[in-house]
């Protein structure tokens, strides 16, 4: 975990957003990129500023980024939630697949119906983490047409964990 902070301005932390989109993957980071990456999650999760949202959003590299994009959620929340419910549409359609998998991850935080249309076309993403995110946000959504659309994955899916998401959402649309 991070522990060093460098302090940024709002303008640096923005700039050094706009300049990583995405990030490195993990195996390519080095201390002070993610200590950095930390520093402007910290200094808008404090302070909020809607402009960062699509940036953080499409920052996801491959991996966790060294365990600081977990935490991103507290940015996420510090937010209005329009303003992230805009930007997820956008970043679940990412070309990168890091992109797209921590997106839908964070979807289920702010599960939103206008979600359900790029979260169901993650439901046939090459990804096994990605579809198993899609289909918890799209539980958390919850609606006839998201039930049916994990209902037609179920038919198909052959991987455990996406399987188990599954099961679970089921228990979850039914209760």
């Amino acid at each position: 975990m991070v522990t060093t902070s460098i302090p940024l301005t709002e303008a640096e932390a923005l700039e050094f957003l706009r300049a990583h989109q995405p990030m490195p993957a993990d195996a390519d980071l080095d201390d002070e990129l993610i200590d950095t990456y930390d520093s402007a999650r910290r200094l808008f999760r404090d302070h909020p500023n809607d402009e960062c949202i699509p940036l953080f959003l499409n920052s996801f590299g491959d991996g966790d980024g060294l365990g600081v994009y977990q935490l991103v959620d507290e940015v996420i929340h510090a937010h209005d939630p329009s303003v992230v419910v805009r930007a997820l549409a956008d970043s679940l359609a990412s070309p990168h697949p890091s992109v797209r998998s921590w997106s839908a991850e964070l979807a289920a935080e702010v599960p939103d119906p206008s979600l359900s249309a790029p979260l169901q076309k993650l439901l046939s993403d090459p990804s096994p983490d990605t579809r198993t995110f899609a289909v918890y946000a799209l539980a958390e959504i919850g609606g006839t047409e998201n039930a049916a659309a994990i209902e037609t994955l179920a038919a198909t899916e052959r991987e455990p964990e996406v399987i188990e998401a599954i099961e679970l959402a089921r228990e979850n649309l039914s209760g």
